[in-house]
């Protein structure tokens, strides 16, 4: 769902994914683009609400997300989208959010990003670059002849280590690690297959 964040940003902005790249990598917020760009931010987050919602209805038609998976994702996408809109990508340096996603360096994502490019044996640039274009990291996996369940036994153990490392630099409460570790398999299931994984994982850092 939210892998596909980029490519919707651009459309609605009339840019293409990499000019878009370039100005969130400058530190410019989406809010920020849209007005440089002749759009507003809530157009924009209209735009992506919509889009964010068509993706989860469509993931549970096809019995990739339950209903109450898709109930609880779809509580989440207002406030979601209106943070991811409005704030630059800086201030997400220690949370799964989109711009991990996307491909900006830095937090957890991007040592995600790192894990999985390494487990299906492409550059991390490359595995961007397919996800970007639309690509999920099943699909990567299968066209490198990975199995599924394999990257999401890393990317899953991967996000362990680093919870506990947030808790103890105190960048995450002991009390949501626990909320948050009770949903990793879901997260990185949903993440692999192209679903959505950042409505679950809302709050990290706080």
């Amino acid at each position: 769902m939210m892998g596909n964040l980029i490519a919707d940003a651009a459309k609605a902005l009339n840019l293409t994914s990499s000019q878009l790249m370039v100005d969130l990598k400058s530190g410019e917020s989406l809010a920020t683009i849209a007005s440089q760009h002749g759009s507003s931010a809530s157009a924009l987050e209209s735009t992506l609400l919509a889009d964010a919602k068509s993706s989860v209805q469509s993931a549970l038609a096809d019995g990739r997300l339950t209903t109450a998976e898709a109930s609880q994702i779809e509580s989440r996408l207002g406030a979601l989208v209106d943070r991811l809109v409005t704030a630059t990508p800086g201030e997400f340096s220690h949370a799964p959010g989109a711009w991990r996603h996307s491909g900006t360096p830095g937090g957890l994502m991007g040592s995600l990003m790192s894990d999985a490019a390494e487990t299906l044996h492409v550059s991390t640039s490359e595995l961007e670059s397919d996800l970007q274009s639309g690509k999920t990291l099943a699909t990567v996996a299968k066209d490198q002849g990975v199995s599924v369940s394999q990257l999401e036994s890393t990317l899953t153990q991967d996000l362990k280590s680093e919870m506990q490392n947030a808790v103890k630099d105190g960048r995450v409460s002991a009390s949501l690690a626990s909320e948050l570790e009770s949903h990793l398999s879901a997260m990185v299931s949903h993440w692999v297959d192209g679903t959505g994984f950042h409505a679950y994982s809302d709050g990290w850092g706080q």
